[in-house]
């Protein structure tokens, strides 16, 4: 697994392919996304994005408002983009 945050965004994604995509984007392997909003911790609506290839197989979820659902460690381990 790989986790990266964009703290310009406050989103962390989370890849779960460790293999190298053809495009070398990391994009291409996704065929379709879901978008859920659970209501969270105090009323905070987290959207997520669940990332999926052509098999059904969930390869990747984009989590936002990161500072405030991920413990603070977490996000200091994960690479960091944008």
């Amino acid at each position: 697994m790989r986790a990266t945050y964009d703290p310009d965004a406050d989103a962390v994604a989370l890849r779960f392919r460790s293999e190298p995509e053809p495009s070398g984007l990391g994009e291409s392997a996704i065929a379709y996304s879901e978008y859920w909003e659970p209501t969270g911790f105090q009323g905070l609506v987290s959207p997520l994005y669940l990332h999926f290839d052509g098999d059904d197989r969930l390869i990747a979820i984009d989590i936002h408002y990161a500072s405030k659902l991920l413990p603070k460690e977490f996000l200091a381990q994960a690479e960091m983009s944008g």
